[in-house]
Order: C-alpha cells, then structure tokens, then sequence
C-alpha cells in the first residue's frame, strides 16, 4: 500500500493526457487582394439603409423557427455542462422506511432512516475534462447560433431584393408594354394607309403579348417569394409585409476586409470549429483517465426506532473508500483512447476547412463584385447604344429604307437589355449581401421566446361558442 501511495504522483503524471494549444493548421495570408475603407457596422444590414429591411430581419430573428431550434440546441448545451458539473460534488440522498402501523399510544412498529453521500475523487482529472468538454461545447453551440442568425439575416436581405427586383421588373415591362403599344398603334395607322403590311402589324403584336406573358411569370415568382419571406419571419405565407421599393438605393462603399487573421477570429462559425477541436482534446483526456482506478468515497449514516423520540440516539454512521480500476476490457477503453484521438483529428481538419471557407467567402465575393460594376459600366454602354440603333431604324423604317424585321429585333434587344441590367444590378447588391455575410461577427442576440403561443383564449371562446 505504502508503494502504491509513493507511486501515485508518478502514475497521475504519466497517464493524464496534457490538452495541447489548438493552433490555426496553415498558414493564414497577409491581406486579402481588394478591401474597401468603410467600417461594417455589427449589424450588417443597417449599412444598406432600407428601414423596410430593418425591420424585416428583425422580425425575423424574434419569430424564425430554424433560429429558435439553435435557441433550444444551445440551451441543452447548458444543461449538459451543467450536469457534468454535478460530478465534482458530492451526491447525497435520503431514504426512509416503515413498516407496522401507529397504535393507541402513538408508537411505531418500526421505523428507519438514513443519509447516504458518495464522493468521486477525480484523481486523473476525468470529471473535469468531461466538464471542460461539455462548456467548450456549449460556447460552440452559442457561436453555432451566431452563425445560424448571420446566415438568417442574409437569407432574409436576399430574398427582399429579389422580391423588390421583381416589383421593378413589373414596373420595368409595364412601361415597354407602353411603347410596344404606341408603336403598335402606329404600324397599325401605316397599315391602313397602305404603307406597312400586315407581317408587321402581327409581329408587334406578338411582342406586345409575349410581355404580358412575362408579365405573368414574374407576378407568379413575386409571389412565391413574399411567401418565402413571410416563412423567414416564422408567418405564414399569405401573412401581410411591408412591401419593398422598386427602385433601391445605390450600395455605401465597399467595406474594409480586414486581416485574414481578425476575420478567422471573428467569424463565429470558425470559432465554433476552433472550440469543438479543443473540446475533442478534452474528451481525450476523460478516455484516457477511464484507464485507471477510481477513488470512491462514501459516507452512510442512518438510524432506526419503534419511538419518534429514539431516532436520534439510534444514529449510526460509516465512512468508507473504495478503489475501483480495470484488469480486463479486451481493449474497449484503448479503442476508446484512438476513437478520441481520430475525433480531434477529424474536428481539426474541419477547423482548417472553415478557415479556408471564410478566406474563399471573401475573396469570392470581392473579386465578384468587382467584376459585377464592370458588368453593370458595360451594360449602360450597350443601353444607350441599343437606344440609338433604335431611333435609325425607326427612322429608315418609316422613310421606307428599313424593314421592320429590324426594327423589332433593336426593341427587343434593347427591352432584354433593360431587364438584364435591372437584375445586374440586384446581383450586385447580393454579391455585396455575401460580402457583409462573410465579413460579419456576430451581434448581442436576444433571445426569442420558445414557448407556443397561449390557447387560453381560443379554447374558451370554443367554449362559449353556441
């Protein structure tokens, strides 16, 4: 015994397992290839100044239900760390017993009770490894929540221009079908005069027609995405909202990137990486220590009498330590030990694939939108162009030098032009909604609550109901 107790420090220090620093597993670049110079306030979306927006995606952080289950996962979390907690403490219990009856004189056939305490002396830091484990686990789920709510906001911010991109392309066609209309109204005046034919007049109706067929589609994917929008916010889909503008304001400057380094420390979704590799490390620690002996400690104490009056001179208490180890698993808790093991390594290799997302994100969203304005600076060229191709045809067309056949293929190439620009430019303010994604750190997130809605009152007016 005497060698056994000099022995234990040299034991404890040879089988506990020491968590090494978790460290980023490449090398991070020095700058990102293009960064603007504005800040990014916490919350992003407040950059793109749409009060509609504002109020959008908070309404949706208050009611979406995706982010209420994160709200539900994070508070098990909680309770799990919590519990493991529990084994640092004591655990004492009580029991009692009777047996007989109570007779004329108030006594008692037979009467017990007891205290029992037990106490686990975590020798090679086993409890707390598993208490360690479960809190990174949880801080990992509150960053997870953070990520959940970043990703909601841009989903939400998203599918608003894209609604607001289809209420401007309705604008947009009701005001070709316009011209289409007067230039029909004129083909149809030559025709009667003698001086267009009828191709002409039946070709510029079919164009007018097929914008009230487009007309029709883009009513049909407005709608579906203020359903989309109404499920965001946690209503249903026919719910009332507020309606975006067709016109948008013009995007602020581009904001400032950063370091690689600040960004992979900001990002929630990496720091939630980055705690589940320490967390497996820890769960490591709590395999390995399940290798070695146990130190119980336990305290029992109870009493019994036939009288009330004689449980307190019956009391008797016992004191007692056990060790428990193991001889024979047939390799269970060292299959145990490499399953751990494989469990960081893989934790550590998503860690660095979320870093290397992160850089991707921004980088793909920077060079995207620089990319997207001279898109945008090359379609304003191709639209006054198309504009004056238009205005000569016309023109030859109606001093008899020009078929019409031109002249409806430069208004549909310059209509298709003037829709494709309007969705360049929603483009750009998504690439852009990818960038501040990318970017963001999180904000303070209020809790919603995660109670159903009271039926009090739509059961009692059931109720009532004749």
């Amino acid at each position: 015994m005497r060698r056994f107790v000099w022995m234990l420090p040299l034991v404890m220090m040879m089988g506990c397992y020491k968590v090494p620093q978790v460290k980023v597993p490449l090398r991070l670049p020095g700058a990102f290839s293009n960064s603007g110079s504005s800040v990014l306030p916490t919350k992003w979306w407040t950059s793109l100044q749409e009060p509609r927006l504002n109020q959008m995606v908070e309404a949706a952080l208050a009611g979406n239900f995706d982010l209420k289950a994160a709200w539900a996962r994070l508070k098990q979390r909680k309770a799990l760390a919590r519990r493991s907690k529990s084994g640092l403490y004591p655990s004492i219990n009580y029991r009692g017993e009777t047996s007989g009856g109570v007779n004329e004189q108030g006594l008692l056939a037979s009467a017990q009770f007891g205290l029992a305490a037990s106490y686990e002396v975590d020798l090679w830091g086993r409890i707390r490894s598993g208490y360690k484990a479960s809190t990174l686990e949880m801080q990992a789920s509150r960053e997870t929540l953070k990520a959940s709510a970043i990703s909601l906001s841009a989903e939400v911010a998203t599918v608003w221009y894209q609604w607001a991109e289809r209420r401007g392309q309705l604008q947009l066609l009701q005001s070709q079908k316009t011209v289409n209309t007067k230039t029909l109204e004129l083909i149809e005046t030559r025709f009667k005069l003698g001086q267009a034919n009828a191709a002409d007049v039946l070709q510029q109706r079919q164009l007018v027609e097929a914008l009230d067929g487009e007309r029709e589609q883009v009513l049909a994917q407005e709608k579906v995405l203020r359903h989309q929008l109404a499920v965001l916010l946690g209503k249903p889909p026919r719910s009332p909202l507020p309606e975006p503008p067709a016109q948008w304001k013009a995007l602020p400057a581009l904001p400032s990137a950063g370091v690689p380094a600040v960004l992979v420390n900001r990002r929630p979704d990496v720091q939630s990486a980055f705690l589940q590799v320490k967390a497996a490390h820890h769960r490591i620690a709590v395999a390995v220590a399940d290798q070695f002996p146990q130190l119980n400690l336990s305290l029992d104490g109870s009493t019994a009498a036939r009288t009330f009056g004689n449980f307190l001179g019956n009391f008797v208490a016992t004191l007692a330590a056990g060790l428990l180890g193991p001889i024979y698993d047939g390799g269970r808790r060292a299959a145990e030990v490499r399953r751990t093991k494989a469990v960081a390594q893989e934790a550590l290799q998503l860690y660095g694939r979320a870093v290397l997302g992160a850089l991707r994100e921004v980088e793909d969203a920077l060079a995207r939108e620089k990319h997207q304005r001279r898109l945008l600076a090359s379609q304003k060229k191709q639209i006054k162009l198309a504009n004056w191709v238009i205005e000569r045809t016309r023109h030859n067309y109606l001093n008899g030098a020009e078929n019409f056949l031109r002249v409806l293929d430069a208004i549909r190439s310059q209509q298709a032009l003037q829709r494709a620009h309007l969705t360049a430019r929603r483009d750009l303010v998504l690439i852009r909604i990818g960038l501040c994604r990318a970017l963001a750190g999180g904000w303070k997130l209020k809790q919603p609550s995660l109670d159903p809605p009271s039926t009090s009152s739509t059961a009692k007016a059931k109720r009532e109901k004749p």
